[in-house]
């Protein structure tokens, strides 16, 4: 709750932050966040769903959302109380009730695997259990006898050294985790003698199975699996394989409908857009407090979650890819809302709705207004005002975070993912021996800064094609924040630095964001330019996804031998409402798909 004696706390520190902490180097890890309204006289209830890290010992704190602040300023609250100096105290926690632990019932089924059957024999015992091990691992295809008596031998072996016959098994199967049958997908070529090339497996598949170089049904049921759930089959998939219908194109239709309305589909989500945004880049630089003081790791972690909500939620809503360059809307938490300083975000439809269920996900129309918290991390669809930058990828605070060092901007970072992600003109890696741009040398605007690098002849042609993309996404700070004007710092010297009294003294620059597109459309502004690139890149975007999409499902790099399949997908896809779904459908359906 809030305690109203503290009014002039910051509103944006008015959030409960639950952390998990273990060992000596103190790994952390955020685990919960919920912004608190409540008040003294109206408390308010925080109700957390917490996950403890598997095999790791730790234990959990609850604190003031803390935006990490060099040592120097770091000012406990003891001081505070001691001497009035320090930061103000933004919530009142009255008390910390946990309840649980609770398990999830899928854990429990080995230790109730492993018990032995009153009567049963080492060898009965260790035989069944490890066919019916191996077959759920190598993915619903039995285990060859001669790989099954070698396992039992070693079982038998490990009793009569004094193992109990619990870690005995456990040794046994471990050594079936290790198999290259459980590590790889495999889609083993069916040789003249009829026995294929895994090596746990040796089963010869029927003739009608295979044609030449196709999936069988089963290899088929796995590949669509992966490529949707990142996870094995499920028994209704693999029925439809083993009875032979999964080669209906009907059946197959029915059964993509199926995968990407549960709930393990959001892992594609997470796990294609991270790849084809090349959203590592995340992560790699840290943020100054003193300049970007509304930035911390809820707005990092939250504008990452932004991304993929936004993809979920074009996906369930049955949107046009379009949507992803131009929107109305986004889909953010009360952290984001607080950070582009949005009002009070309206809960409109739902976005992601966790990983690891086997459910069905609602309808996006089955959640309104009253069927989201008003308060904590979900994300929910918001409307926005006319002439607001967000809404689309180029108004995520992921995508300008990326395009920065932690410090400034950097058009060239922010120029190089446009024309990478969405107009699908990747620029050639840039030549070796490139020096970085010095930032500390002097106080020059970024324009002035870029054009270091197209002094250099091996620079010049591809800064002249990505730097002005990235100009007019220059409004945007480096962690995302709008802005009129560009400030620097003016670098010091040691007798500035002994004589000043504040803070570093910066010097401000005005934005020129106009530039000018690849084939030539000239922007004078951010605004401008999204809408450049929104009429007259709608199918350089469509192409791109196709040809990320096709590298995803079939787990290797995009080739030029794919130049055909991208067309067909794009093109099938336009005529199906150019939706996610459409995409998937186009590609699953091929005959590339199916072949090996």
């Amino acid at each position: 709750m809030t305690d109203t004696s503290y009014n002039d706390a910051m509103d944006h520190e008015r959030y409960i932050q639950v952390h998990f902490a273990s060992g000596k180097n103190v790994f952390t890890s955020l685990q919960g966040l919920a912004e608190v309204t409540g008040t003294i006289e109206n408390p308010q209830l925080i109700e957390l769903e917490l996950q403890n890290p598997a095999g790791v010992k730790g234990h959990f704190s609850v604190k003031q959302r803390n935006y990490e602040e060099p040592w120097p300023y770091k000012l406990d609250m003891l001081w505070k109380a001691k001497n009035g100096v320090g930061r103000l105290p933004a919530v009142w926690v009255d008390y910390v009730e946990v309840e649980g632990p609770y398990f999830d019932e899928r854990l429990q089924q080995m230790p109730r695997m492993l018990e032995k059957a009153p009567g049963q024999s080492d060898q009965e015992y260790a035989r069944h259990l490890i066919t019916k091990f191996a077959t759920n691992a190598f993915r619903n295809k039995s285990p060859d006898p001669e790989y099954v008596a070698n396992l039992v031998r070693y079982y038998l072996n490990l009793r009569e050294a004094g193992d109990d016959s619990r870690k005995a098994m456990i040794d046994c199967l471990a050594l079936v985790l290790s198999s290259p049958s459980f590590l790889y997908l495999s889609e083993p070529t069916v040789l003249a003698a009829g026995r294929n090339t895994d090596d746990a497996t040796h089963e010869r598949p029927a003739a009608s199975a295979v044609g030449s170089g196709g999936l069988a049904a089963r290899e088929l049921a796995i590949r669509l699996s992966y490529f949707l759930w990142s996870s094995p089959p499920d028994e209704s998939l693999m029925a439809a394989a083993n009875d032979g219908s999964l080669s209906d194109p009907e059946i197959l239709y029915a059964q993509i409908e199926r995968l990407m309305r549960d709930l393990r589909f959001d892992r594609f989500i997470s796990g294609f857009t991270h790849q084809w945004l090349d959203m590592k880049r995340l992560d790699m630089f840290d943020f100054s407090a003193f300049e970007h003081p509304k930035f911390d790791e809820s707005v990092r972690r939250s504008a990452r979650q932004e991304v993929y909500e936004t993809i979920g939620h074009v996906n369930d809503a049955d949107l046009p890819i379009d949507t992803l360059l131009k929107a109305d809307f986004v889909v953010v938490n009360d952290v984001l809302a607080d950070f582009y300083g949005l009002t009070e975000p309206t809960a409109i439809a739902g976005g992601l709705h966790g990983t690891d269920s086997n459910q069905q996900k609602p309808e996006a129309s089955a959640v309104g207004s009253q069927g989201t918290s008003a308060f904590g991390s979900e994300f929910r669809k918001v409307s926005l005002p006319a002439g607001s930058p967000r809404g689309g990828l180029l108004g995520t605070a992921a995508v300008h975070i990326m395009g920065s060092d932690g410090q400034r901007s950097s058009p060239v970072e922010r120029g190089v993912w446009v024309l990478r992600n969405l107009v699908n003109d990747p620029p050639p890696p840039a030549p070796p021996n490139v020096p970085m741009l010095e930032h500390q040398d002097a106080a020059l605007s970024i324009r002035d800064l870029q054009k270091r690098h197209q002094a250099e002849p091996q620079c010049a042609s591809c800064h002249r094609k990505i730097d002005p993309i990235g100009y007019g996404l220059e409004n945007f700070t480096a962690a995302g924040l709008w802005r009129e004007f560009e400030e620097v710092k003016i670098p010091e010297t040691a007798e500035t630095k002994r004589k000043r009294k504040s803070g570093p003294q910066t010097k401000q620059f005005p934005i020129d964001p106009s530039g000018v597109l690849p084939a030539g459309e000239q922007f004078t502004g951010y605004h401008e330019l999204r809408d450049n690139i929104l009429s007259n890149y709608n199918d350089a975007f469509a192409r791109g996804l196709a040809e990320n999409l096709i590298a995803y499902a079939l787990g290797r790099p995009y080739g030029i031998s794919d130049h055909n399949l991208a067309t067909q997908v794009t093109s099938t896809a336009k005529e199906d409402g150019n939706t996610i779904a459409a995409f998937i459908h186009a590609l699953v359906q091929s005959e590339a798909f199916k072949t090996k």
